[in-house]
């Protein structure tokens, strides 16, 4: 909905490929499963279909899924040992050993002579 919203405003793709809600006024194109029975008989939207489930529930229910899986099974030491191992970037400072520099050879020519 939201990038439907942002890249869509006025709801043209949605009227162009989406012929149910050709008539649906521009407030209402990007929710039209809020629309009151009155206002899907009025604008046309009466044969589109309804959300399968409530997305704001299904992502708190996802969520508080996620957040029961770990208190379970990941322990601070895990999550520490994964966190020093992969996440610090204060390990051992690594350097190149810099090439020696070298006087350019005598025989070379020169550009200017």
């Amino acid at each position: 909905m939201l990038q439907s919203q942002k890249l869509d405003p006025h709801g043209e793709f949605i009227r162009r490929w989406i012929p149910e809600l050709a008539g649906v006024p521009e407030e209402m194109i990007h929710t039209p499963w809020l629309m009151t029975p009155a206002q899907k008989a009025k604008f046309g939207g009466n044969t589109y279909i309804a959300p399968v489930c409530d997305h704001e529930q299904a992502a708190r229910a996802a969520r508080k899924a996620v957040g029961d899986f770990r208190k379970q099974h990941v322990s601070r030491e895990e999550t520490g040992r994964v966190l020093h191992r992969h996440g610090s970037r204060k390990g051992p400072h690594q350097t190149r050993p810099k090439p020696a520099s070298q006087p350019p050879p005598d025989n070379q020519l020169s550009l200017f002579d």
